[in-house]
């Protein structure tokens, strides 16, 4: 099967470090920072005690996200493969 497709939107990669990666995509190469938020409670919001997701401007349409890892519930990881 073929999918035509008119170009990537979006990319997320999970980091180890938001700081050090921020520091080399941004600071480093040059993407600018469109926003960031935080999380609580299983959710992103825009409040920022801790960053945990980084979204930088990469070109056209599309923007690169930088993502610490999420610990997901066994609930939410038994939701999550049923949905595939």
């Amino acid at each position: 099967m073929k999918i035509k497709t008119e170009g990537i939107s979006e990319v997320v990669l999970e980091v180890q470090s938001m700081e050090r990666a921020v520091q080399f995509w941004s600071n480093q190469l040059g993407f600018p920072i469109v926003e960031q938020w935080g999380y609580d409670n299983g959710q992103f919001v825009e409040e920022l005690n801790e960053v945990w997701a980084t979204w930088l401007y990469v070109g056209g349409p599309t923007r690169l996200g930088l993502w610490l890892p999420r610990m997901f519930s066994k609930a939410d990881q038994k939701m999550k493969q049923r949905s595939v």
